[in-house]
């Protein structure tokens, strides 16, 4: 179709309704549809500005794929009886459509691997989208997407979902978990979860389903709600010996949530044979006026090992005075005590901060948490996003934000400028359609200057290597 003209596939009775008929299926006989690396269709099966609305008549969805691979663009899926798109392939490649009002969940993917990008996923009953990935080694992605209104909007059926990067996306008014994960190696950036009700805006397994490394970095949590349990997050971290890594939680604004039930943030850890795995990071974060019991909740398992630290939690700002305590320590005396040094308590008084604290010294069977020395001055974080560039756990480590890029806006040139360089780095720009137009190798600089007085006007994202750990910052571009 086009956008003045697109093509409907719809009911024919007179008063329509959900399932009055049965839907589009693709068989395995259906010549796959090829996609270069920006996302352009080349060649294939595809779909493109078509309607879909009142099927689902059999069950599964209303577009049904089996084993073959088709390309969805610009396509609106509208009251289904089952779900909207139903999967059952290798790979799936979903963009700029929309999926509302259907029975089932939005996207059923039971597919290796997946790509969704700009769509919105709106007022589905079973959820937005459910995941059932196979493959851990092809990462799947849900860019800049919008879900509003569904029953959890992202969720996982049998064993979870490894290496997914959920970037730039939009969560407003869902019921229920927001983002449900049991996997490995997810990343969850720069995202909005605003005004969701009834849940966690994520749980990421528990303490006897522990993930074993993630991250959750520079996304916004505001305005969720959950009566009875956590409203911003419950998470497990942790894992037995020879399995484990880190569970990130860093650079996020979390404000105005409410947790009538318990308390905003709830992490369990697995700390049985854990010997020498820091498996927790807490990190450079603005926590302010969130309502609860209280604010994290911190519960573990008894282990002998005293001594051992698996957490880092600095360099944050705690001001959230409808919580009765900023931090609620429920892991045992005789376990790994608790370290918070070097964070931010709305006030430098111990009287203060031992008064917001729950810990060993209110009831003697939890363990001790130390917070010396204290932050006089609430933590300043970086909140400019970038979602072209695939940040994975493994390239962020919370000591090292020290990328800076000024002025920005541009006008004739811009200064990067970094703490150190490790053998070699490297500093790429993109437009934003992903195309790389400038590219240097760093050696020993400290800084580097880039003349732009030839770049058109713009919004460009800035990708850099210090030799250890990648970042990313966006710069616009502006001329006289």
């Amino acid at each position: 179709g086009s956008p003045g003209n697109r093509i409907t596939f719809t009911s024919n009775q007179a008063s329509p309704a959900a399932g009055d008929w049965a839907k589009l299926h693709f068989s395995d006989l259906c010549s796959d549809a090829a996609i270069d690396a920006y996302g352009n269709y080349i060649s294939g099966t595809i779909m493109k500005y078509c309607n879909v609305i009142y099927a689902g008549g059999l069950g599964y969805g209303a577009i049904d794929v089996e084993q073959s691979s088709p390309y969805f663009s610009q396509c609106k899926i509208l009251n289904s009886s089952a779900s909207g798109i139903y999967y059952n392939c290798s790979h799936a490649v979903i963009d700029s459509s929309s999926i509302k009002n259907c029975t089932g969940f939005g996207i059923f993917f039971q597919t290796e691997h997946y790509s969704m990008y700009n769509d919105s996923i709106i007022n589905n009953l079973s959820g937005g989208i459910n995941m059932l990935q196979q493959n851990n080694t092809i990462q799947s992605k849900v860019i800049n997407c919008y879900f509003a209104s569904n029953n959890s909007a992202i969720s996982w059926s049998n064993n979870g979902v490894n290496n997914t990067l959920i970037s730039g996306n939009y969560f407003i008014n869902n019921y229920g978990t927001v983002v449900d994960l049991l996997g490995h190696y997810d990343t969850l950036t720069c995202n909005k979860f605003i005004n969701n009700q009834n849940g966690p805006a994520i749980h990421w397994g528990d303490n006897y389903n522990p993930i074993s490394g993630g991250l959750i970095f520079n996304n916004l949590f505001e305005g969720n709600m959950n009566p009875t349990g956590p409203s911003v997050i419950l998470a497990g971290a942790g894992y037995s010996v020879g399995y484990g890594d880190t569970l990130i939680f860093a650079n996020n604004i979390v404000r105005n949530n409410s947790s009538l039930g318990g308390s905003c943030c709830e992490f369990n850890m697995y700390l049985l044979n854990f010997t020498n795995l820091q498996c927790l990071r807490i990190s450079d974060n603005i926590f302010t006026n969130n309502t609860g019991s209280n604010f994290i909740k911190m519960l573990g398992d008894q282990n002998s090992n005293a001594s051992y630290d698996f957490l880092f939690m600095r360099n944050n700002t705690f001001l959230n005075p409808s919580c009765q305590y900023e931090l609620y320590n429920d892991i045992p005396y005789g376990a790994p005590n608790l370290y918070l040094d070097l964070n931010y308590w709305g006030s430098t008084s111990t009287q203060h901060v031992d008064s917001v604290i729950y810990d060993y010294f209110d009831f003697a069977n939890q363990s001790v948490v130390y917070y010396l020395p204290i932050l006089t001055s609430p933590v300043v974080i970086d909140t400019a996003c970038s979602t072209i560039f695939e940040i994975g756990i493994n390239n962020i480590e919370s000591s090292h934000y020290s990328m800076k890029l000024f002025p920005n806006p541009a006008i004739s040139y811009f200064t990067i400028a970094f703490n150190h360089i490790i053998n070699k780095g490297f500093i790429e720009i993109y437009n934003m359609v992903g195309e790389k137009f400038f590219e240097d190798n760093i050696y020993d600089k400290s800084e580097i200057e880039i003349n732009v007085g030839n770049i058109l006007p713009g919004i460009y994202f800035v990708k850099f290597y210090d030799g250890e750990n990648y970042y990313s910052r966006k710069i616009i571009i502006e001329h006289d």
